[in-house]
């Protein structure tokens, strides 16, 4: 409730922002150092408000009671990824996202479609991974959400923006779109068209035919860019959430166990590369930390359970 003077008289409000300042910011002519609570109240009283817009009060104070409950797992879970990133405040961290599912995804290799560049919307069940998601990051102070511009990214990015403070924008990237597959887009998953896949990888100059194909050295070095410029111009603090597709997050994993050399990447990893990503499902996402020597590292993987109907 909120009252005068410290008087437990209900004046009716709501909660409009509510946040911890990532950095040292100014607020009208409030001066806030980085980790400040910040919390914006909407007065819904009109009395109360009259008498703030005249300047009888200039401020509150702000007060509480607490209950503890059991935790349960996904509580402690939560605890723990809050207590990584106190320990990591000082290092820079990529959260790396896999959107929600789509119809097409349905349980694997054989039975999937291939998405690729199609824009194929979240499903009811992808929209509820998005939520989940969202719930799971938000225990992170997030600075940066990039996506792809396909709407399946785009509307868990804007699910995960949500939970964070009104300042964090998604901002729409289309070099991390996923791979341009061409007449393949649409098709299942089934030996032959993985076997075509698997070829175009080893083979990366070679374009797959139909409208909007691309070589795999094509895909690669535009999403190898965009990387090598989000690692580079990350800072101290920074929480930078990347909301891909399953190929770009195993291109990515991939990159950096090679030492964020592509020729390397390709040398080591073109078999793993060949294959049907599958590392992160969707709702899932990866967690790489820059490390002291500047290097980035894998610190987190988080697999949600599976629980789609697969018929």
């Amino acid at each position: 409730m909120a009252g005068e003077q410290h008087q437990k008289v209900a004046r009716p409000y709501e909660v409009a922002e509510s946040y911890i300042a990532p950095c040292d910011c100014t607020l009208g002519n409030q001066e806030i150092q980085k980790g400040s609570w910040v919390l914006v109240l909407h007065i819904l009283d009109q009395g109360l408000w009259r008498d703030i817009e005249q300047g009888k009060y200039t401020g509150y104070s702000i007060g509480g009671f607490g209950r503890s409950v059991p935790a349960n797992h996904e509580d402690l879970v939560r605890l723990k990824e809050a207590t990584e990133v106190a320990k990591q405040e000082r290092s820079a961290m990529i959260i790396v996202a896999r959107h929600g599912s789509t119809t097409y995804n349905r349980g694997g290799t054989g039975k999937d479609l291939i998405r690729g560049q199609l824009d194929v919307p979240l499903d009811q069940e992808g929209e509820r991974q998005a939520v989940d998601l969202a719930k799971r990051l938000a225990a992170f102070q997030v600075t940066h959400i990039y996506t792809s511009d396909l709407k399946r990214t785009a509307d868990t990015a804007r699910a995960v923006a949500a939970k964070q403070p009104a300042y964090i924008k998604v901002t729409s990237v289309p070099d991390l779109e996923s791979w341009g597959l061409g007449d393949l887009e649409g098709k299942p998953t089934t030996g032959p068209n993985v076997a075509k896949i698997k070829d175009w990888v080893l083979h990366p100059d070679k374009t797959p035919p139909g409208g909007g194909g691309e070589s795999f050295n094509q895909y690669t070095d535009r999403l190898v860019r965009f990387y090598e410029r989000v690692l580079t111009n990350a800072r101290p603090g920074d929480v930078i959430v990347l909301m891909e597709h399953a190929r770009g997050i195993q291109l990515l994993e991939s990159w950096v166990e090679a030492g964020q050399n592509k020729a390397q990447m390709i040398k080591r990893f073109s078999a793993e590369l060949a294959k049907e990503p599958d590392t992160v499902r969707p709702g899932g996402y990866v967690i790489l930390t820059q490390q002291p020597d500047h290097s980035w590292k894998m610190t987190t993987r988080f697999r949600p359970a599976v629980s789609r109907t697969v018929s």
